[in-house]
């Protein structure tokens, strides 16, 4: 046959090592000819080249090339020529089976042929069904070869491909569930047939037989983890399955197959199919199996990477964590508990790792269900808590490192999410025990504290047995039962907890009060008994003291005695460098001086958080007591910001009286600071505030000056943000919020100060900070953080930037004070609009907020509006009452949605121009790279989603929006209306970008314009004014239809225009005209949908009837409706998108055919 011989020589020259490109492309187009030929003589040629006799690569372009033919042409096949189709893969089969040196590929393509005919053709399977029995008894390499038969058929069900439509997959699902039992049992028989000869010739020294027989056994073992994932597991115990598997796992060459198959078994739930008797009896014989399995092959030699250790310990977790109520003797509970724990206790961390999900999953069921806490036998929780604690005491060095791990960042990485479960582990567990919680907890205290008293362990093995500790510590107090809490409890804690505070405290402190203004335990006396406290071991002394929060508030005695002890750590860790800006070079040991002392300032504020009202009668002789340190110098101003909100965290549990007092002290020295002439002449100007916060100009390039105040400012607003959230979470809601007498002198100058930050992004500030430009871009971390990158890399990127915060001298420390400062003043914003009553009654506030806000709007990044959209917008147009609308929203909503138009709208036409390969990434220096490619494109779709939301929001606010299911609802009170009176050029932008939006590709923005869209078309029925706009959403609504990215929205699509176009009638006959320029449809043809649409009461036939009239009326050609344009024109400023017309459509070339997802 010459197209067979053209083929022949096609594939040889491609395979030829010297072949010419030219020839190459050649051979290509005869190889793509013949895959395009029709089927009869497409299907002749690579029978012809299938031939045993030809070359190996000859032979795998042929069952390519009838693999394809069956797949995309056998449906369209003839009858007869299926029947011969079906024939000749039998054929086919048996020629590759009937031959024991065929290479495995081939074997396998052949199989794949036989099990495609049977997915295309499920009535074809009963007559493949038989033969293929009988087959399968020929011998061991016929076996194999219907055992990889079998092994395909279900790829679609497994895997979850796309190459069948849902209901093609449900018959071959249900065709292959009614075979299943006579498939189970011939692969059984087989693999018992099969090994037994297997053993018998390599007994009898024929290597080669004993080999074909084990590659049937292994062929069947493959095809059978197909079915155990989806067949029911009754059935596979019914049948053997789970006892062949159990065999199989004492032999060394099958065992790892064998125990996929019970992997994949384990996690089955019952079937609606199956009797939950006949399920539970199975999965009770898979923990048998399991538990011998592991009984047997555990030691202390096994590790993680050996496969088959590691299956089989994921497989007794499995089940655990899914089915441990299915056992019902207590000695099968026992045994299985005992060999997961013995799994939890092996030296191997990834296979103790394996067993805690399950633990997990017992015990926390454990918690809240009776009957599976009796089911957990007397002294588990016990002997867990010993051994997570034991666990966890890990040396993090390269001289510990353990053998598994390559590396020290691999083996931290890992032991974060292992030190995780285990936490978890020791809070089920100590919700479960408290009390022996609490006396693992005084042990363990206990010996730390004999190992510091002995001085007999190194300093890193001390900080890290430290940190086990406070681990410990925080998830047992975390998890105990409230009322063992209570010191007069019949169960009460208090004597054992009280024990470890006192280990903890070293030293009773005989005044009871938190500090005596004539400081009874002087300085000196406090140093020399913290002689022995290096600033890592008191970093975990807080965190223990910490951990009894919810002790103290129960009501400890020794609590102003651990704020006393936590004041004494601050003094005694050293203070380097002074009040102000961190030194540069820092000394050695200062950054851990100044995280220790940091850390003792967040205990003591997380402690005050926890038991305010106990700490409320020391209010006073707190604020005294940080008023001293700081007047002495003797703590930086950001401890200063932390004590001071632990002293409004204790201020909550009084009436707001004591809350404004002290307010009054906490920001008393910020107000004196900010009432001051020079410091609001720094916010007057660009120029007055560049040259006092960053010295310029008249620095040399990469320095940037004013790290002073910088550095004040930056934590001052800092102080205030923290001030105002502290107390709008617990302040009275009938009462007048302190903070708004202080509104005044702080939010004025707050908003010039984020107008000057926001400044520095325009072109003027841009120009003058050109000396540190690298201020104003994304960090490393940020940059990573933002591209998806993983934790440890993205913390590794953190590392390497410069310590000093926002008051160092380089590029970073002026990058994070511009982003902190930023995000600062953003939620200073979001929490007074969005919490503080009386906010919006407020004078002269909304003109100094639209134009911090609104000001620089076209210089701002897309992060930065994303995070205003997020931060600031969105609270105050949901919490903004409406008869504020023109005062707040009027200078900042219709500035926004004008910009978001042009925006989106033109970064999108560069995004997609990417996308369509017009406009690829350079590598040029002045193009940007492909990484600025990818971050850009994804920052602009948060950026979109954010505004979408928005648009949502403001018309499904407070619940007043209209719901699309019910019918129209009022516009009364919505943002929406009072726009469409005021600003109707705005709310012509925001259709606009909607429309849009439902074309670009990116379906989550698109999800929230529907939502947008199908209310506004709601809305329409009551407002006239909306009636041309709902054209444009149809117009757009079609377009998107041809967006490959829209697969997920076609019901929501679809849902949209039947929303519209039901509303036509001869008032309103636009969605008509709209639908008649579609190819192929008349005006009748458009009443007849409206008839048969408005006689169908079902929302999905509904849809299923107008998909079926957008595919008759030419469907496959939506692609070449012209995209939206984007700017407005009309009456009110309508987006002027233009018609569809039949001659656009006839401009598409015939090989541009519809996406597969809209012809399905």
């Amino acid at each position: 046959m010459a197209d067979a011989a053209r083929a022949r020589e096609a594939v040889r020259e491609c395979h030829r090592p010297h072949s010419s490109e030219q020839a190459r492309q050649e051979a290509h187009q005869v190889l793509e000819a013949a895959k395009h030929a029709d089927v009869e003589r497409g299907w002749a040629i690579g029978v012809e080249l299938a031939a045993l006799e030809e070359d190996l690569e000859v032979r795998h372009f042929a069952y390519g090339l009838l693999l394809h033919m069956i797949k995309h042409r056998y449906k369209s096949a003839p009858w007869n020529n299926r029947e011969q189709i079906q024939r000749k893969t039998k054929e086919l089969l048996a020629q590759v089976g009937n031959q024991t040196d065929q290479p495995y590929a081939i074997k396998s393509k052949c199989a794949q042929l036989v099990a495609e005919v049977a997915k295309q053709d499920v009535d074809a399977w009963a007559g493949l069904l038989g033969p293929l029995f009988e087959y399968a008894q020929c011998g061991p390499t016929q076996a194999e070869c219907v055992s990889m038969v079998f092994q395909r058929l279900p790829e679609e069900v497994v895997e979850g491909s796309d190459d069948l439509h849902a209901t093609e997959k449900r018959e071959l699902l249900a065709t292959l569930t009614a075979s299943l039992p006579d498939v189970l049992q011939l692969l059984y028989r087989n693999m018992e047939g099969n090994f037994a000869q297997a053993v018998q010739r390599i007994q009898q020294g024929d290597q080669q037989a004993g080999r074909l027989h084990a590659a049937a056994v292994n062929a069947g073992l493959r095809a059978l983890l197909a079915y155990a994932s989806w067949a029911p597991v009754s059935m596979l115990a019914k049948h053997g399955v789970l006892e062949a598997c159990g065999f199989f796992l004492t032999t060394s060459e099958f065992q790892v197959p064998a125990c996929a198959i019970l992997k994949e078994a384990s996690s089955r739930k019952c079937a609606p199919s199956e009797a939950k008797e006949d399920h539970a009896e199975a999965i009770r014989q898979l923990f048998q199996i399991s538990c011998m399995a592991c009984a047997e092959n555990l030691t202390d030699s096994s590790n993680a990477d050996d496969e088959y250790t590691a299956i089989l310990c994921d497989t007794l977790a499995t089940l655990g964590a899914s089915h441990f109520g299915a056992l019902t003797e207590p000695e099968s509970r026992a045994s299985f508990l005992q060999q997961l724990l013995a799994v939890t206790r092996h030296p191997s961390f990834g296979l103790s790792n394996v067993s805690l999900p399950a633990w997990n999953a017992i015990l926390r069921e454990a918690r809240t269900s009776p009957a599976i806490q009796g089911m957990v036998p007397e002294g588990c929780p016990e002997a867990l808590i010993e051994l997570a604690g034991a666990k966890l005491s890990v040396q993090l060095d390269e001289h510990c490192l353990p053998n598994e791990f390559d590396s020290l960042e691999e083996f931290k990485e890992f032991f974060s999410v292992y030190k995780s479960r285990l936490l978890e582990l020791i809070k089920h567990c100590s919700a479960l025990k408290p009390q022996a919680a609490a006396q693992a907890c005084v042990m363990r205290v206990g010996r730390i504290q004999r190992d510091i008293e002995e001085g007999n362990v190194a300093l890193e093995t001390l900080v890290g047995d430290w940190d086990a500790v406070a681990s410990f510590l925080e998830s047992v107090c975390s998890a105990v039962p409230e009322e063992v809490l209570r010191p007069m409890s019949i169960e009460s804690m208090a004597v054992s907890f009280d024990s470890i505070l006192d280990q903890l405290l070293g030293l009773q402190v005989a005044d009871s009060n938190l500090v005596s203004q004539n400081a009874a335990i002087t300085s000196q006396k406090i140093r020399r008994i913290s002689t022995n406290t290096s600033p890592a071991r008191a970093q975990q002394h807080a965190r223990c003291f910490e951990s009894f929060g919810r002790f103290y508030a129960a009501g400890s005695k020794r609590l102003p005695s651990v704020m006393e002890k936590l004041f004494s750590m601050l003094d005694c860790v050293p203070f380097e460098g002074g009040t102000g800006v961190p030194p540069v070079p820092p000394p050695r040991g200062w950054k851990e001086s100044f995280l220790a002392r940091q850390r003792c300032c967040v205990a003591i504020m997380h402690i005050a958080q926890a038991a305010s009202e106990q700490l409320l009668p020391f209010l006073e002789v707190l604020a005294g007591r940080i008023e001293r340190l700081w007047q002495q110098g003797e703590v930086r101003i950001g401890e200063r910001n932390i004590l001071c909100e632990a002293l409004l965290a204790v201020s909550v549990a009084s009436d707001v009286a004591k809350q404004s007092e002290a307010l009054a002290w906490t920001l008393a020295p910020v107000r004196a600071h900010w009432s001051e002439d020079g410091f609001q002449q720094s916010l007057q100007s660009p120029q007055q505030f560049f040259q006092v916060y960053m010295g310029i100009p008249g620095v040399t390039p990469g320095y940037v000056g004013g790290q002073e105040s910088r550095w004040v400012i930056y934590h001052e607003v800092v102080l205030i943000e923290r001030s105002l959230r502290r107390l709008v979470e617990k302040s009275p809601a009938d009462t007048v919020h302190p903070f708004l007498s202080y509104y005044e002198w702080f939010f004025p100058l707050t908003l010039s100060f984020l107008r000057l930050i926001q400044y520095c992004w325009t072109r003027e500030g841009r120009q003058t900070l050109s000396q540190v430009s690298g201020a104003l871009t994304m960090s490393k971390a940020e940059r990573l953080s933002a591209l998806g990158a993983p934790t440890p890399v993205v913390s590794a990127a953190h590392r390497e930037e410069d310590e000093r915060g926002a008051g160092g001298d380089s590029t970073n420390n002026l990058r994070e004070f511009l982003r902190g400062s930023r995000e600062c003043c953003f939620q200073i914003i979001a929490l007074a609009a969005g919490t503080l009553e009386g906010f919006f009654e407020l004078k002269d506030v909304p003109s100094l907020l639209a134009d911090s806000l609104t000001g620089s709007l076209h210089s701002m990044e897309n992060r930065h509006l994303r995070m205003m959209i997020r931060t600031v917008i969105s609270v105050t147009c949901k919490k903004c009452p409406p008869q504020f609308y023109s005062e707040w929203l009027g200078p900042i909503l219709p500035p926004l949605h004008f910009h978001m138009q042009q925006r989106l709208h033109s970064l999108w036409q560069g995004c997609e121009a990417r996308l369509d390969g017009n406009v690829g990434g350079t590598t040029s220096e002045e193009g940007p790279s492909v990484e600025n490619e990818v971050l850009e494109e994804r920052i602009l779709r948060e950026l979109t989603r954010e505004y979408a939301g928005l648009l949502v929001q403001n018309v499904e606010q407070g619940g007043k929006g209209a719901n699309p299911a019910t019918g129209a609802r009022s516009m009364a009170d919505q943002t929406l209306d009072w726009m469409m009176v005021e600003h109707p050029y705005a709310v012509a932008a925001v259709l606009a970008t909607c429309c849009s939006m439902l074309c670009w590709p990116d379906s989550e923005a698109a999800g929230r314009a529907i939502v947008f869209c199908r209310v506004i078309a709601c809305y329409a029925d009551n407002d006239p004014r909306l009636y041309e706009p709902v054209g444009d959403i149809l117009q757009a609504a079609l377009r998107a239809l041809t967006v490959p990215s829209n697969s997920a929205l076609q019901a929501e699509l679809l849902s949209l225009l039947r929303d519209i176009i039901m509303k036509t009638s001869e008032e309103r006959p636009l969605p008509l005209q709209i639908l008649v320029t579609l190819p192929g449809v008349s005006e009748g043809d458009v009443r007849s949908l409206l008839a048969s649409l408005r006689g169908t009461g079902s929302d999905k036939e509904q849809r299923v009837k107008l998909k079926q009239f957008l595919l008759s009326s030419g469907g496959e050609l939506l692609k070449a409706i012209p995209k939206p344009k984007a700017s407005p024109s009309g009456a009110l400023g309508r987006n002027n998108m233009g018609s569809i017309s039949k001659q656009e459509y006839q401009q598409v070339p015939d090989n541009d055919p519809a996406p597969l997802w809209f012809l399905t």
